[in-house]
C-alpha cells in the first residue's frame, strides 16, 4: 500500500465485517477515484453519503449497492 494513511479493500472488508459482495460494493462506492484504496477524505465522504445525506441520496446509495 502506497499511502500509510489509506486503507485497501481487503482491510476495509476485514474491519467492517461486511459479508461477501456487500463489503466490496460499499468499498467501491466509497472509493471515489477508483485507485483501490480509501484515504481519509473518501472514507468521510462515504460516511456522509450514508448518514448525513438527503433521503434521495440515501436511496441512490442503496440502489448502487
Amino acid at each position: 500500500m502506497e499511502n500509510a494513511k489509506a486503507v485497501d479493500k481487503y482491510t476495509f472488508i476485514e474491519y467492517t465485517n461486511l459479508p461477501g459482495v456487500l463489503g466490496e460494493r460499499v468499498f467501491s462506492i466509497f472509493d471515489d477515484n477508483g485507485d483501490s484504496v480509501l484515504d481519509a477524505r473518501e472514507f468521510v465522504n462515504g460516511l456522509f453519503k450514508i448518514y448525513y445525506s438527503s433521503f434521495e441520496s440515501k436511496l441512490r446509495f442503496v440502489f448502487d449497492l
